[in-house]
This record gives structure tokens, sequence and C-alpha cells, in this order.
């Protein structure tokens, strides 16, 4: 008996856009494939912006505050490319089996896709103020090479 009510509530929330059994009437206009375009196409547009422009301003930063060496400021940029490698069998498979729900399967990448901009900015909240050291005059800085031209 109960097994039938899982399944009737499951047909009937199936071709309903929104979340789990949240479902409300006014956002049922997004449920056709011109907004399902739109949609795929903002994430996709996020998700360049993120990795391929935001992610590679950030790194000198991040070098500079947190005094990594590039080899591990490398690591950071590469964690994303090795997190997408080991999921990208898993969710292929899932995505081709017959019956996979793929809209959603893009809504959960694009939920982690979110959360993962969210870990990554963490750092500029939670530390302090940067504070840079600024030097005014350069010729009268401590330079190793200006010794050795004037000596």
């Amino acid at each position: 008996m109960k097994e039938e009510r899982e399944k009737s509530d499951k047909s009937v929330n199936e071709g309903k856009y929104g979340w789990r059994h949240v479902t409300p009437q006014c956002l049922q206009f997004l449920n056709r494939p011109k907004w399902a375009l739109v949609i795929i196409s903002s994430v996709s547009m996020n998700q360049g912006i993120v990795i391929n422009g935001l992610l590679h301003l950030m790194v000198p930063h991040i070098e500079r505050r947190f005094e990594l060496s590039s080899t591990e400021a490398s690591i950071v940029i590469n964690a994303y490319d090795i997190g997408s490698l080991i999921l990208l069998m898993p969710i292929t498979y899932l995505g081709s089996r017959h019956g996979a729900h793929r809209p959603r399967i893009i809504g959960h990448g694009a939920i982690l896709l979110g959360t993962g901009s969210l870990v990554f900015s963490l750092p500029a909240f939670i530390t302090g103020p940067y504070n840079s050291e600024v030097i005014t005059n350069l010729c009268q800085a401590k330079s190793p090479f200006v010794d050795k031209v004037s000596a």
C-alpha cells in the first residue's frame, strides 16, 4: 500500500517544476523547453566565468595573501580538473541510463558548482584585511642586485 502511494506521489510531481514536493503553481511557467535552455545557458555562462575568468584572476592574490608557492597555488587550480575527472565517468553513466532525469542531474551539478564557488571564496571573508608592504622609493630599497652593480 505504501509503495503504491509513493508511486502515485512520484507520478503527480514528476512533470512539475520545483524541488522535490515543493512545486508552487506560480513557477510552473518555467517548466518549458525555452526556460530550460535559458537556465542551462546561464549555468554554463556562470561556470565559464568562475572557472576561466575569476579563478585565474584570484591566483596571484591567493599566492601573495597566504604566501603560497606557485606549485601550491597550481594544486588549488588543478583541484577543479581533478574533481571533474573523478566525477565525470559516474555522472556520464548515470545520465545515459534509460529513465535518467537529466534536468535533475544538471540541477544537482549547478548546486554543486555554486557550493564550490562559495567554498572557494570563503578565505576572502574569513581572514582579516590584507595589508601589503608598499615600497615608496625603489632606489633606496635594499636589494642584492643593487649592491653588486654599485660595487
